[in-house]
């Protein structure tokens, strides 16, 4: 089954940019227009979506990326994450009644990798400055976008965290979000991003900004202070692969999530997916049982590797997802997907992921990049499947007879599985990065 978008794939010599947002696109295609590569236009596809889709990232998140090297013909991968504070504190947590990290509040704020991202990025990689690249992000923010209409229903929906703070009252028209077609500006940010424009890292992690940030983070009862933001820095790293059924696939390693993606594709392949036939039952069934076990490694071992020892090589070996891939049962979906045991140890962390339908669908099934983002698609989380709206009755009630607990994504909530496109760049939180004191981190 598919979501019949009407699109061909869409096919270029010289290069093209996909985001979410199609402000966003054109900003970024004209950096390519001008004369930019590939960097330049993500950062500024990524910078304008700071503006223009404002529930879905900011220069307060992080940053992940997979780089290219075409006269190499070499993958590099950087880690723009910010770390927990250096005052994090477990035992303050605990004492305040949290069993878990809080998904939102002073608690949960790290440092923001982003801006310093975007300029090691564009140090070495890029060919424009970065007041160039974030020219059209400014110009939405001080002049003013339309908002369009899952953004305007996406923002309703964030309305209780932006009434929680006072820095949610730039977000909202007289308390309210915005309508589908409002003209919506950010003076605030404009002058947040032109400092960054003029100034670069400096002027985001040191000075003013980094004050008012740190100052505000503490009268909420936070902890990050601007002495973690001045002593943050952005890392290269090698990437991570699997290859998948000749296919390599690669990855930012942890505490990036594509782990989880990899671990599955690699569980997957020891069955016959394209021989189940898209999107039928026992496909499903089989990916969603895959992607199970991963993110049960995932939540369980994926943390910051230069504090705590994660096991990536033997979760990605072909070995090791040999014995995950035996707890499958063809027939029945498992009660718990238990995490394994690739050495004793871990940590625990929030992750989320979502390639491995689409690189079976391309690799199994044989469809294009444009069919494969139209396929229907699933989402695992809490030992449930969510199917997107348009799946056959009879797919869903064969995999509700195997022992699937199902539910539906129908409507503008199907924007939640996630879009399917080239993105620029990761543009929200997955997992921060150990304090510089692990010891009082809290994981």
């Amino acid at each position: 089954m598919y979501f019949d978008s009407r699109r061909s794939t869409v096919l270029a010599t010289n290069g093209m940019v996909a985001t979410s947002q199609p402000l966003a696109a054109m900003a970024g295609l004209q950096v390519l227009m001008d004369g930019g590569n590939a960097t330049d236009a993500a950062i500024t596809a990524a910078a304008a979506l700071n503006v223009v889709e404002p529930n879905s990232t900011g220069v307060g998140g992080d940053l992940f990326a997979l780089v290219w090297n075409e006269k190499e013909k070499s993958v590099r991968a950087i880690n723009g994450s910010g770390r927990a504070a250096a005052a994090s504190d477990i035992e303050e947590l605990t004492s305040q009644g949290y069993r878990s990290m809080p998904g939102a509040g002073p608690y949960s704020v790290c440092v923001p990798g982003t801006v310093h991202g975007w300029e090691t990025l564009r140090a070495e990689c890029g060919t424009m400055p970065l007041s160039r690249l974030l020219e059209p992000a400014i110009r939405y923010a001080e002049g003013g976008f339309p908002v369009s209409e899952v953004i305007a229903w996406q923002w309703e929906n964030n309305l209780p965290k932006l009434r929680m703070y006072p820095s949610g009252e730039e977000m909202m028209v007289d308390g309210n979000a915005p309508k589908k077609g409002d003209r919506v500006r950010f003076p605030t940010l404009a002058t947040t991003l032109r400092a960054i424009a003029e100034g670069g890292c400096e002027a985001f992690y040191h000075g003013p900004i980094a004050e008012k940030m740190a100052s505000f983070v503490q009268e909420h009862g936070g902890w990050l202070t601007v002495e973690d933001l001045a002593a943050h820095t952005s890392d290269w790293d090698e990437p991570i692969a699997t290859d998948y059924r000749g296919v390599t696939c690669w990855e930012c390693p942890p505490n990036g999530q594509g782990i989880a993606a990899l671990e599955a594709l690699n569980i997957a392949e020891g069955f016959d997916i394209a021989a189940m036939g898209a999107q039928s039952a026992d496909a499903y069934h089989h990916l969603i049982e895959a992607m199970r076990l991963a993110f049960a490694d995932a939540y369980r071992y994926v943390a910051d590797p230069r504090v705590v020892d994660v096991p990536t090589e033997q979760l990605l070996s072909k070995e090791y997802a040999a014995q995950r891939r035996e707890l499958m049962d063809p027939r029945k979906a498992m009660m718990t997907a238990p995490y394994g045991q690739p050495i004793p140890g871990g940590n625990t962390v929030y992750v989320s992921a979502g390639h491995l339908q689409l690189i079976s669908n391309m690799v199994d099934h044989g469809m294009d990049p444009q069919q494969a983002i139209n396929a229907l698609r699933f989402m695992v989380g809490n030992d449930q499947a969510l199917l997107e709206e348009g799946v056959s009755p009879d797919t869903a009630r064969e995999l509700q007879q195997r022992g699937h607990k199902l539910g539906l994504m129908a409507g503008r909530s199907r924007v939640s599985i996630g879009g399917a496109r080239s993105s620029p760049a990761t543009t929200a939180p997955a997992c921060c990065r150990a304090a510089p004191n692990p010891a009082r981190t809290a994981q």
